[in-house]
């Protein structure tokens, strides 16, 4: 992301980077954690799992949130409009792994 000349500007693409940074980070570890709660047959983390998946959906409102405020105060052009939607997609795609990983730990 490049330096604009509204330094809020660049902090609010700074955050969303931020926010999806913690998604994706977030939906690694509940795949990891339910992957070891299958083969373990642990319930107690296959339960973690399951409660953590509404931070996960948690994050992906706050990202959306942001973007679409993001889009509407600054108007982005070319690169940080797509910036902006691949963000939303991403956040998309990290909640689906969220809730499979879920799915796996019920």
């Amino acid at each position: 992301m490049s330096d604009h000349i509204v330094k809020s500007y660049d902090e609010d693409l700074a955050a969303l980077k931020m926010l999806l940074a913690q998604m994706g980070g977030l939906a690694e570890q509940q795949l990891d954690d339910a992957i070891d709660a299958l083969s373990r047959r642990d319930t107690t983390l296959a339960d973690r799992v399951i409660q953590n998946d509404e931070r996960i959906d948690m994050l992906e409102r706050q990202i959306e949130e942001k973007a679409i405020l993001t889009i509407a105060k600054r108007q982005p052009m070319a690169r940080d409009l797509r910036e902006i939607m691949v963000a939303i997609r991403v956040a998309s795609d990290l909640e689906r792994i969220g809730d499979l990983a879920k799915n796996t730990a019920k």
